[in-house]
């Protein structure tokens, strides 16, 4: 089975299932989109809660274009912004494929710190993973390198709360947000680009000013 069609039909198995979760998810009410563009319970976040600024990202662990945001951007804005207190950074998964699926369980197994552990390390391996018709065995041995057995990381992989979370999430961004890619970035629940770390500096800073004068 060649790369591009083994990609598609994870693509496929992906919709099937986002359209088979939507007829569940029907039965229940979506809130406003305001509700959803502010950190809410079971969200994966650092930096202190009390931070001035919140900045949401939705991501795929299998979206290259994610991924390059994080090789290049995220790192730094870690240390700049969110460690010094500036920016509270809220991630959620918005499930593409079958490897982001089964990648976004396996960080979203842990804690918070596991969550961003595995994030940092499935972002940097992603090459790796991601774009391979064995990922599911790769990503088993990236857990075993971590500390996670065998049977707990097969266990995360059967764990329907969790996919189900992941697929409401998916769900509500598409449907509620209208998401249609990634990465997405929403910053005090406005909708932003981040195309360099020093535009997104500069725009810190004039929302910080703002913030200040009222």
């Amino acid at each position: 089975m060649t790369f591009l069609r083994s990609k598609l039909i994870n693509k496929l198995l992906v919709i099937i299932y986002l359209i088979l979760a939507g007829t569940s998810c029907a039965e229940d009410s979506f809130r406003e989109e305001s509700f959803y563009l502010k950190e809410l319970p079971g969200d994966f976040a650092l930096g202190p809660k009390n931070a001035p600024i919140t900045i949401i990202e939705y991501s795929a662990l299998a979206c290259r274009h994610c991924g390059i945001f994080h090789e290049k951007l995220f790192e730094e804005i870690k240390k700049n912004l969110i460690d010094t207190g500036k920016l509270r950074w809220v991630s959620r998964s918005f499930v593409s494929d079958s490897p982001s699926m089964r990648g976004s369980m396996l960080a979203s197994c842990g804690d918070n710190d596991k969550y961003f552990l595995f994030q940092k390390i499935l972002f940097a391996k992603q090459t790796s993973w991601a774009y391979s018709t064995n990922f599911e065995e790769i990503l088993k041995n990236i857990a075993r390198l971590s500390g996670m057995s065998e049977v707990e990381f097969n266990k995360c992989m059967d764990n329907k709360a969790i996919s189900d979370s992941l697929t409401r999430q998916r769900m509500i961004a598409s449907k509620v947000l209208k998401l249609e890619g990634t990465p997405a970035f929403y910053m005090n629940g406005s909708k932003i680009k981040i195309d360099s770390y020093e535009s997104f500096e500069a725009l810190i800073a004039n929302k910080m000013n703002e913030i200040e004068k009222k």
